[in-house]
């Protein structure tokens, strides 16, 4: 009997410990997906869903230096003006920094803005992933740690330039094959010219010869 009740009881703790995990929402992130063409700049926002209770954060935005430039970054309109905001970039990521203890956010929105620009030579899809480097990043007023899901951007870049030199490069060998066919028929015709009068020929010389013997 007490064997029965001491797994009870620790099977009461143990509930009572994971109804406060299991009642958190997750808080989603997310970066919209976008087309753009190489050269042109375009603009990539991190939203953030409803009542989050953020009150702090650290979040990094990779990206492909291969393909994809810096421009710029500004705080999101949901930020309270009074909040401490740092945003960084370094060789491969845009860190942002957010810090407001006396005011979480509450409602959906925007966190941060930023500007890049598709390099001249890129073409394909690249990938912009949101990091948060640790579990500590993400908090609330309380210093909790929030739990949250992501959504990671992938931009497609189409490169005019290439488009346009195969393009080129296509016409110019539909023109060569049909100047080609061109003058194959010119030789054909030319060849079939020659024939007809080199028989014409023959025939003077038959008729000749016949008006000799005769």
């Amino acid at each position: 009997m007490k064997r029965i009740i001491s797994v009870l009881l620790t099977f009461f703790i143990l509930l009572v410990v994971m109804l406060p995990v299991s009642a958190k929402s997750s808080v989603e992130l997310k970066l919209t997906d976008t087309t753009v063409y190489a050269g042109d700049e375009f603009e990539l926002k991190i939203f953030i869903s409803d009542n989050s209770k953020l009150s702090g954060a650290v979040i990094d935005l990779q990206y492909d230096v291969s393909m994809l430039e810096f421009v710029s970054a500004q705080k999101g309109a949901i930020i309270d003006d009074d909040a401490m905001v740092s945003i960084k970039n370094t060789s491969d990521k845009v860190r942002f920094t957010y810090m407001s203890p006396g005011a979480s956010i509450t409602s959906e929105g925007t966190l941060l803005s930023v500007k890049f620009k598709a390099l001249e030579n890129a073409e394909g899809q690249s990938s912009v992933k949101l990091v948060i480097p640790s579990a500590g990043d993400f908090v609330s007023e309380n210093l909790e740690k929030i739990p949250y899901s992501v959504k990671n951007s992938i931009v497609k870049i189409i490169n005019n330039t290439k488009v346009n030199v195969e393009t080129t490069e296509s016409t110019t060998s539909e023109t060569t094959a049909e100047q080609e066919i061109s003058s194959t028929t010119e030789s054909t015709t030319i060849n079939y010219q020659n024939n007809e009068n080199n028989n014409n020929d023959n025939i003077k010389i038959v008729i000749g010869v016949m008006a000799v013997g005769i």
